[in-house]
């Protein structure tokens, strides 16, 4: 299983090459588009052995892989028509060695933590096989499975930032980062609360649709870590703003610092918690890897207001405890209870929040330009 992930994480950091140079090129079209061939590659193949029931722990895995290869593929063809023919295939070689070590100068910092969140559940995963056993990394990876559904939405975002923040801090425009930087925050902030307490409430009910019944303790195991996923979000939002202002370095030194804390916290908390004990190390991990992604952008940071964020607490609350009465006191099947939340905390989650987001996107084309 080890050798298969491995394959996986070398594809995913192929498709990277490619996904980076239509984000750098601001071509969000593509990028989006990759990832849309990559998520519906895997699920179409999955669907599949699903449905002909003979699907296990190793053949997802490998589906997960040729989801990948399928969208390298993809990505691989758009990079050499719209690219490499353009710009790379009649143009001379140039020595610039200056240039090559400011590139470099960049390049490691940015290689090293490109995967910040892949490397940090990937050595969790190896100790928990190293400590439970391979039945508990089985439920381990589903509970990464559900954890990534948020950022099938939110991780094309934070990629579309990089360049808006790049564009903005080559012209000094420090004013226009601070702006965006704290209704960026606002938005992120408020989408994590929400988006954390769904998952809190709704993680068994994924688990079971998506898994099987015998594998509800993956929704279990989510619950320990997504009350901290507001700062494992947040951290994403300061990725970009380092990497777009030319300060990669501080995302690879923050990295090395929470590692073996990260590290220390699994070891320790594993043989007490079992798998729900990583989970709890790695939630505990985003804090201290968030304070020091704030300190480092801390130039460029302005708050956002806390009222419209106590607000959403508030109304978020409300929408759990009122799908808790709905669902436990109606005779619903799994999948029924989460259309039922989904319903609920979409509601309330317009009603509170129309006027928030609605200039949301309109402020980012304003203050880019």
């Amino acid at each position: 299983m080890l050798r298969i992930m491995s394959m996986f994480f070398l594809g995913s950091n192929i498709l990277h090459i490619c996904t980076a140079l239509f984000s750098a090129t601001q071509n969000t079209k593509l990028q989006k588009s990759t990832e849309f061939v990559r998520l519906a590659s895997t699920l179409a193949l999955m669907a599949g052995i699903f449905f002909l029931d003979i699907g296990n722990l190793v053949l997802y895995a490998w589906i997960w892989i040729l989801g990948v290869l399928i969208a390298i593929l993809f990505a691989g063809f758009f990079a050499y028509q719209k690219y490499y023919i353009i710009y790379l295939k009649n143009i001379p070689t140039e020595k610039d060695v200056i240039l090559r070590k400011d590139f470099i100068k960049y390049a490691i910092p940015t290689f090293l933590t490109a995967n910040i969140s892949l490397i940090l559940s990937q050595i969790d995963a190896q100790l928990v096989t190293g400590i439970l056993g391979n039945e508990a990394q089985g439920l381990y990876s589903n509970y990464l499975s559900i954890m990534t559904l948020p950022f099938i939405v939110i991780a094309p975002i934070m990629a579309f930032l990089f360049p808006v923040f790049t564009e903005l801090h080559s012209r000094g425009n420090t004013e226009k980062i601070l702006f965006l930087y704290k209704n960026l925050m606002l938005y992120f902030a408020i989408i994590a609360i929400w988006v954390s307490f769904f998952l809190f409430q709704t993680g068994k009910n994924w688990a079971e649709i998506l898994f099987g019944a015998s594998y509800i303790e993956s929704g279990i195991i989510l619950q320990y870590s997504v009350p901290f996923l507001i700062f494992n979000i947040l951290n994403q939002l300061n990725f970009q703003l380092l990497a777009g202002t030319g300060h990669a370095w501080s995302r690879t030194i923050s990295f090395a610092i929470v590692l073996p804390i990260n590290i220390a916290l699994n070891i320790f908390l594993i043989p007490k918690l079992g798998v729900e004990g990583s989970a709890l190390a790695v939630g505990l991990s985003w804090i201290p890897l968030y304070l020091l992604t704030l300190y480092s952008s801390r130039k460029y940071i302005s708050l956002p207001p806390i009222w419209p964020i106590i607000l959403n607490i508030i109304a978020v609350v409300e929408a759990y405890f009122l799908g808790k009465i709905i669902t436990e006191n109606g005779n619903f099947s799994s999948g029924n209870s989460l259309l039922i939340m989904i319903g609920i905390y979409g509601i309330f989650f317009i009603l509170i929040n129309f006027s928030t987001f609605k200039n949301a996107l309109q402020i980012l084309k304003t203050h880019r330009s």
